[in-house]
C-alpha cells in the first residue's frame, strides 16, 4: 500500500488590520519609513499586542480542536520562525507544545529559511510520514515585530504583519496531498546580503525563485498536471505578477486577496491563502495547487493536489476526541 501525505487541517491567527498613511508613526514604523512604504502602495499591516508564543498556542490549541486529535497522537513538529529565535522564545515555545499534551516527538526548527519554510516544512513532511516513521505531524510557522524590533522589510519592500499558521501532516483523512517540493537556499545571500547593494540582493533573489519555479513547472509537465491556482508570499503587490510570469500562468490564478486583508505575514502567507482559497470556493476534487514562499536568500515551492472540495464533505475526526 502506498502512502500519501496530505493536510488535514489548517488554522492561523492574524492580528488587527493597521492603516497607514504618510508620516504616520507606529511601533517598529517610523514616520519617515510609513511614508516610503506608502508611496510603494502599501495600505496596512496586522499587529498582534500577545507575546508570539501565546499566538502559537491558540493556533495550536485550535488545530487540535477542530481535529479532534489527541495531542499525544502528534509525533512529529516542525517549527518556523522568520525572526531572530533567542533561548527565552525557543523555551516558550517547547513549554506552549508541552502545555498542550506534546510530551515527546521529533521536532525540527527550520530557522535559516525565514519566510520560506512553509513548502519546505510540507516537503519534510511528507517524507517522514510516507516513510511510515511518523503519523501525524504538526507544521507551525510563525512571526512578530516584537522580535526583530522592526515591521519594514530590508530597502522598504515590504511591511510585516504579526500572525501564526499551523496545519496538521498525515497519511489518514486529507484535503491536499503533498505531491512534491523543491527547496533552494543561496549560501552567498545568506551569507553576505547585509553588505551588498539592494538593487543587487534582489537581482539574486529573482534568480533563485526562477530556479524553484523552472523546476516545479519541469515536475507538473512530466506528470501532466497543470496548476489551477498559485499561493505564495504577499510581500507586495507586484510580487503576485512577478509569480504569474515566472509560472508561466495567468495573474488571475495568483491568490492575492489577502495581501489587502492581512498584509505580509512572513512564512505563514502561502498556508493561509491556501485555507482562504479553499474556503471561498475556488478548488474542485484533482486541481493543482503551487505553493511558494521566499526570502532574500532562500525559495521554496510544493505541488498540491485537492483531494476535497469545500462544497464535498469536510475534513473528518482523524483520531481520538479530545476530552
Amino acid at each position: 500500500m502506498v502512502l500519501r501525505a496530505g493536510i488535514s487541517k489548517v488554522t492561523y491567527r492574524v492580528g488587527d488590520w493597521q492603516q497607514l498613511s504618510p508620516n504616520c508613526s507606529s511601533e517598529f514604523i517610523s514616520a519617515a519609513a510609513a511614508t516610503e512604504v506608502v508611496s510603494r502602495g502599501f495600505e496596512g499591516f496586522s499587529e498582534l499586542r500577545e507575546n508570539p508564543s501565546v499566538t502559537c498556542e491558540l493556533v495550536v490549541r485550535d488545530l487540535l480542536h477542530s481535529t479532534h486529535l489527541h495531542p499525544g497522537m502528534i509525533d512529529g513538529a516542525i517549527i518556523s520562525c522568520a525572526n531572530r529565535v533567542d533561548d527565552d522564545l525557543e523555551s516558550s515555545i517547547y513549554r506552549t507544545l508541552n502545555k498542550l499534551g506534546l510530551e515527546a516527538a521529533t521536532v525540527f526548527q527550520l530557522g535559516f529559511n525565514a519566510c520560506s519554510a512553509l513548502p519546505l516544512s510540507l516537503g519534510l513532511a511528507k517524507r517522514m510520514v510516507e516513510a511510515e516513521t511518523h503519523q501525524n505531524v504538526l507544521a507551525l510557522t510563525f512571526g512578530s515585530a516584537k522580535l526583530d524590533g522592526r515591521r519594514v522589510g530590508p530597502n522598504g519592500t515590504t511591511v510585516f504583519s504579526d500572525g501564526a499558521a499551523a496545519c496538521l501532516i498525515s497519511c489518514r483523512t486529507s484535503f491536499m496531498e503533498i505531491l512534491y517540493e523543491k527547496t533552494l537556499i543561496s549560501t552567498r545571500l545568506g551569507g553576505s546580503s547585509r553588505g551588498m547593494p539592494g538593487y543587487e540582493v534582489g537581482a539574486e533573489a529573482m534568480k533563485l525563485l526562477a530556479v524553484v519555479c523552472r523546476n516545479l513547472i519541469a515536475w507538473l509537465e512530466v506528470n501532466g498536471k497543470e496548476i489551477t491556482q498559485v499561493v505564495c508570499s504577499n510581500s507586495n503587490a507586484a510580487s503576485f505578477y512577478i509569480v504569474a510570469d515566472l509560472m508561466n500562468v495567468d495573474v488571475d490564478l495568483v491568490f492575492s486577496a489577502n495581501l489587502e486583508r492581512f498584509g505580509h505575514v512572513y512564512g505563514a502567507d502561502p498556508l493561509i491563502s491556501l485555507q482562504s482559497a479553499y474556503d471561498t470556493g475556488k478548488f474542485c476534487t484533482g486541481d493543482i495547487v503551487v505553493a511558494l514562499g521566499w526570502s532574500l536568500h532562500s525559495v521554496s515551492g510544493c505541488v498540491l493536489r485537492c483531494t476535497s472540495s469545500a462544497s464535498e464533505s469536510s475534513v473528518a475526526n482523524i483520531g481520538p476526541v479530545l476530552t
